[in-house]
């Protein structure tokens, strides 16, 4: 099989990089791949081995990305008007998105759509000058197949899709999320041996939030005067925390750490607090869930999946202090429960674990294996000719001409069908 595979990570040119590691797995499942990367000018196009290739866009506008993609693939993938390629392959639903959704369009291909975060929930402020992302509906009617390569993404997307998509979701390995299988635990007993019972929260954003998690700890302590908060996260939040645990005078006993992104590296925690007052919080959860933490937490889709109430968390009706106090006093006063709550909820979270390299090639191999009523047509012998020019980026005239090209450019929306 032969793929085309657009995606806007300039880290696929760097020879150390994750990404250049996962891309020469993607090699080895197709006899050709021509990679497109988005980027900005100062890139050569480089052949990374015998049959995959990695074509700069060098953008001088980031507004013409999309058409300076369309125009890569038609000089070295496309001749004669044929597309010499069975498979569509964008690496987000962003720039990517809708290059590969035109171009399996136009050619009558299968597009497959590689998913690493759910995109569609993020806020406003974080997706207000980006180019738009493409809407999920167009990504789940549209994509022959879908590879989501984050739990929290496969997570929202089954309760997005109807249940002819979810046939076409397929969950991979977080193969990008190196930081969980590196960091070393860290032990909250050991560090902190004056506390008999450690509260464990992410800091959220929310100001209203940080107090409650504040004024829970002030009514615990009026029961266990040896219970402790420990906050963290992975960027600068010791002054917001300790000007909070100040005012409530919970100073003593509130304690900041700051760790690695997306991690939950603590062991011996007694509970963890999930309000779902941030993105970060979806995704430690289902790390706190991993590593057998008892979790007591707000209701979301996230949640719902991960926990099974009053077996290995508890669910709270809102973010009270009076509300959280009683349910960790539920968690640790109702007999038997502290023991069984430690139950590790692995039986609802995929491995998080980086699979080995022949593993994951079959994973990749899987999804992308299609059934055809008529293969696309087979790639000549590539000429010399073809290959000739390598090392020359697109002309802007010729990216006017690609552009005026792309718009007579007419073919029915037809796709391979599972």
């Amino acid at each position: 099989m032969h793929a085309v595979f657009i995606t806007s990570n300039k880290r696929y040119f760097d020879p150390a990089s994750v990404e250049r590691q996962f891309l020469l797995m993607l090699s080895e499942v197709y006899s050709t791949l021509h990679t497109v990367v988005l980027t900005r000018p100062g890139y050569a196009i480089e052949q990374v081995n015998d049959h995959t290739w990695l074509y700069p866009t060098n953008t001088y506008l980031p507004g013409m990305r999309y058409f300076d993609a369309l125009y890569m693939v038609r000089k070295q993938v496309a001749w004669g008007g044929q597309l010499y390629a069975d498979v569509i392959i964008s690496d987000d639903p962003f720039v990517s998105g809708w290059v590969g959704l035109k171009l399996a369009s136009a050619y009558d291909r299968a597009w497959l759509v590689h998913v690493h975060d759910f995109y569609w929930k993020r806020p406003l402020s974080k997706r207000l000058f980006r180019w738009p992302v493409l809407p999920l509906s167009a990504v789940l009617e549209g994509a022959t197949r879908i590879c989501v390569f984050s739990n929290r993404a496969q997570i929202y997307l089954e309760s997005a899709a109807n249940e002819n998509q979810k046939e076409k979701l397929r969950p991979m390995p977080e193969v990008y999320v190196q930081g969980q299988q590196t960091t070393q635990s860290i032990d909250l007993k050991a560090q902190y041996p004056e506390y008999n019972f450690i509260l464990t929260a992410y800091v959220p954003r929310s100001t209203r939030v940080l107090d409650a998690l504040m004024g829970t700890l002030a009514l615990l302590r009026l029961r266990y005067p040896k219970a402790g908060l420990v906050l963290f996260s992975s960027g600068k939040d010791e002054r917001r925390c300790i000007r909070s645990a100040r005012e409530y005078q919970q100073e003593p006993w509130v304690h900041y750490l700051q760790v690695e992104p997306n991690t939950f590296p603590f062991t011996h925690a007694n509970v963890f607090f999930y309000l779902n007052a941030s993105e970060e919080e979806d995704l430690i959860i289902i790390r706190a869930a991993a590593a057998s933490c008892p979790i007591i937490a707000r209701t979301s889709p996230i949640s719902q999946k991960i926990i099974e109430d009053r077996v290995n968390g508890l669910f709270v009706a809102d973010r009270q202090p009076r509300t959280l106090s009683d349910a960790v006093r539920t968690f640790n006063e109702m007999p038997g429960w502290r023991e069984r709550f430690h139950v590790n909820a692995s039986m609802y979270v995929e491995n998080l674990a980086v699979p080995s390299h022949e593993r994951m090639v079959e994973l990749l191999r899987a999804a992308g294996t299609f059934p055809y009523e008529t293969h696309p047509p087979l790639p000549p012998k590539p000429e010399h000719e073809l290959f000739s020019n390598l090392t020359q980026t697109p002309t802007l005239w010729e990216r006017v001409q690609s552009f005026l090209k792309s718009k007579s450019t007419k073919g029915p929306p037809k796709r391979p069908q599972l």
